[in-house]
């Protein structure tokens, strides 16, 4: 399968790229569809208190954990539907299997704390591959593709 890189800039798409080459069997077309969905998110401004704003079909506004809940929602995997959105992990955990950093596949929810109890500290992205992620990463800031995941201490699997 391919992948729409929406409005991606080239260093991003080439980073995209490299991760694709590494993908087997384990990525999955849902996987993939959530990576897909973080994709065309790019660029989208990072906000708590707006999120998911001014709609949720067409969101100028997301903070990390509705970034994840948009990509679970419009990808099809999350059974809550458009309620996945609205996602704030702690609230979600059953919804979970926590995986080790080691564990990860490209489609899976990187995470730094363990169940979301950080006082604010804590931080969502979806793992793309070869340490790599799309994620609403800070106020100021927009969805991107980063690098940097081993600063995730656990993953998530959606189940």
């Amino acid at each position: 399968g391919t992948i729409d890189y929406g409005n991606l800039p080239e260093d991003m798409k080439e980073i995209l790229r490299q991760c694709m080459q590494t993908w087997d069997s384990r990525v999955t077309k849902e996987r993939r569809e959530i990576i897909q969905q973080g994709v065309l998110l790019y660029g989208v401004t990072y906000s708590m208190d707006a999120r998911n704003s001014p709609s949720y079909e067409s969101p100028k506004y997301l903070d990390c954990s509705s970034f994840v809940g948009q990509c679970y929602w419009k990808s099809g995997v999350a059974t809550q539907g458009k309620a996945a959105a609205d996602w704030c992990t702690p609230d979600n955990s059953s919804n979970f299997k926590e995986i080790s950093e080691s564990e990860l596949i490209p489609g899976d929810i990187g995470q730094k704390c363990w169940p979301g109890n950080a006082g604010g500290a804590d931080h969502v992205g979806i793992y793309i591959g070869n340490g790599q992620y799309v994620h609403a990463p800070h106020t100021g800031d927009v969805v991107k593709v980063s690098s940097g995941i081993g600063s995730f201490k656990c993953g998530l699997r959606y189940q």
